[in-house]
């Protein structure tokens, strides 16, 4: 009796090899006489069939893979709901590398000579300074670094290495926020230690610690919107185009403090209304600035001073905003410097 599993011929009729092929859709001898049956047509001319070759349907694979699939699926969700703030730990090991860096690399000395000499050439006198005036120097001092340590940031940040940050699950926008607050926590560490030297040897007048802290929310929320902006006007978060517009923009905002009077008064009077009506409108975002900086200074929260740290707080959560989304945007290309 021959064995149906080994038959090189198929029966139709056969009833125990219908239920052998359906039980092993792949038998060894169907595979053989299916591609030997194959090899007859196609050297006769006619191209082989998917059914006379007996392969798996691409739903069979599908099936197969999503049911492999389906475990390590389950298991990757289950591990990322046991732990929901792997991101903000992500970024808090990032800042501590890079702060760490920063500090080792000597970088931080820049800062602290700055802070040094600043003292020593504006606030260390024979006579008491009082708290206005401190507020005042300093406001415009730290401004000033500010730049400088954003920009020691962002070569830090622009290096090859850093694919390999974004590729261990780093999202861009953690990357990008992750460089705000490295600079902040530098300018913030900078002015609480000015703060105390000068408090400690200079004694300025009116300068308790409540002046100090309705003087100091308007500065840092200053210092905190310039750094979101120069985040924002980064080459890693701008192209060229869109940076050279935006301080054109600023430009033109301040534009009334660069040309003289006499010179605006000899352009037509159509032009001259077109030109004030635009430093009107891109001045606007500027106002938050200019108001904090007052405020600091005169450390007065009767009127409307809560208005005016709401302003400074809005216009930097829209420019980080904007950075993020520009960097998201762009493609990321860092450069070896």
């Amino acid at each position: 009796m021959t064995d149906p599993e080994l038959s090189p011929t198929r029966q139709p009729g056969n009833l125990e090899s219908d239920q052998h092929d359906q039980s092993n859709p792949h038998p060894p001898g169907q595979s053989f006489q299916s591609t030997e049956t194959a090899t007859e047509s196609w050297s006769g001319g006619n191209l082989p069939s998917l059914e006379a070759l007996h392969l798996p349907s691409p739903a069979e694979l599908a099936g197969e893979e999503s049911t492999w699939n389906e475990p390590v699926s389950r298991m990757m969700d289950r591990s990322e709901s046991w732990n929901p703030l792997r991101p903000i730990m992500r970024m808090f090991w990032f800042i501590s590398f890079l702060l760490t860096e920063y500090l080792i690399s000597g970088r931080i000395l820049v800062e602290t000579i700055a802070i040094g000499a600043f003292y020593v050439l504006f606030l260390r006198s024979d006579t008491q300074i009082d708290a206005s005036k401190f507020f005042s120097l300093t406001s415009i001092f730290m401004l000033g670094l500010t730049i400088y340590t954003m920009s020691m940031v962002m070569n830090m940040a622009n290096r090859p290495q850093n694919y390999m940050v974004l590729a261990r699950r780093l999202s861009r926008s953690g990357f990008l926020i992750s460089l705000y607050f490295i600079a902040l926590i530098i300018l913030v560490t900078g002015y609480a230690l000015l703060s105390a030297v000068t408090i400690s040897l200079s004694t300025p007048q009116n300068l308790d610690l409540t002046n100090w802290f309705l003087g100091s929310l308007p500065l840092l929320l200053n210092v905190g919107v310039l750094l979101a902006l120069l985040l924002m006007l980064s080459p890693l978060a701008c192209s060229p185009g869109w940076r050279l517009l935006v301080m054109g923009l600023i430009a033109m905002a301040f534009s009334g403090s660069f040309v003289g009077s006499s010179v605006i008064e000899q352009l037509p009077d159509t032009f001259r209304r077109i030109l004030s009506s635009l430093q009107t409108i891109f001045s606007w975002p500027l106002v938050p600035a200019f108001s904090g900086y007052v405020l600091s200074v005169q450390r007065d929260y009767t009127n409307n001073a809560f208005a005016i740290l709401l302003a400074q707080a809005s216009l930097l959560i829209a420019l980080l905003g904007l950075a993020v989304y520009a960097f998201s945007r762009r493609e990321i290309i860092f450069h070896d410097e």
